[in-house]
């Protein structure tokens, strides 16, 4: 009888010396799995990204010039790392950066193809200078492209042309490309700024290669006063902390982006500045 309790006892010892070592060894197990869990840094963690810094995303402002460019922006690299890069027409490059930390396409997405239908639904009337490629197949990623888009979605000008056509600054009745157009003075509504003057957000820039032709577009969306740049808080709204200063695409190299320019006297043959008044009923600025 006492040694039948004697073994039920040891039993019962190594029942619970088991339990509790099973238990310890998974409490163990699952603090041990927490600890190495990889912890997944949030977007706004910069150190991950070298090129990356905090945005707002859904930017959608088309007041004026200036922000409706800095809206369609697709990222910012003002430290002159990372482009959102072409690889073929239409929509597909920029889909392929929705979410990606550093990148901010989706207003571009949203916008820029109903702006094209807009254009190619214009009677010539309203819209007699160059147009585009249906939506579906529209080289967006262009520098002439990519100021114009700014252009008609904030009301500014209708008739503004979507190509750049540098053949314009030297023959008057070549209007329909954007060189001719502003260089002319085609609607009365842009004025060459003066030489080494105040830069203001919204005008427009006209850049030469080395063989000295017209090659390049783009806008400033800051101020440059006295030599220096003294306020880019147009470009803080979308990107904090950030020194851009200009906003530009690049013919089958890159999209709508904002960057910086160290001198927009030294980098441009012409700055223009819109004069005109906004048309708040424009059928572009409807696109939303």
């Amino acid at each position: 009888m006492k040694g039948n309790f004697i073994k039920q006892f040891i039993k019962i010892v190594v029942t619970l010396i088991f339990s509790f070592s099973l238990l310890f060894a998974v409490h163990h197990f699952t603090e041990k799995t927490k600890i190495e869990e990889p912890i997944l840094p949030s977007y706004e963690i910069i150190k991950d990204l070298g090129y990356y810094k905090p945005y707002r995303r859904f930017l959608f402002e088309n007041i004026n010039i200036a922000r409706s460019a800095i809206s369609l922006a697709t990222m910012d690299n003002s430290d002159g790392k990372g482009k959102l890069l072409f690889t073929k027409r239409g929509m597909n490059d920029l889909y392929n950066y929705v979410g990606v930390p550093g990148y901010c396409p989706e207003t571009f997405i949203k916008v820029a193809p109903q702006l094209i239908d807009t254009l190619n639904s214009l009677p010539y009337s309203k819209h007699n200078t160059i147009r585009w490629y249906k939506s579906s197949i529209a080289l967006y990623a262009s520098c002439d492209l990519s100021v114009a888009l700014a252009v008609w979605w904030s009301g500014a000008d209708d008739n503004y042309s979507s190509c750049l056509k540098p053949k314009g600054e030297w023959d008057p009745s070549y209007i329909q490309g954007q060189t001719g157009y502003l260089i002319h003075d085609y609607s009365g509504k842009w004025v060459q700024v003066e030489k080494g003057s105040t830069i203001l957000p919204g005008d427009i820039a006209l850049g030469r290669d080395e063989d000295g032709d017209i090659c390049h577009t783009w806008m400033y969306v800051a101020t440059w006063r006295n030599g220096r740049w003294c306020d880019n808080s147009l470009v803080q709204e979308k990107f904090p902390n950030s020194k851009a200063n200009r906003y530009e695409g690049s013919h089958e190299s890159y999209y709508a982006k904002v960057g910086y320019d160290e001198n927009p006297w030294l980098s441009s043959a012409y700055i223009f500045r819109f004069i005109g008044t906004i048309d708040e009923f424009s059928e572009f600025k409807s696109a939303k």
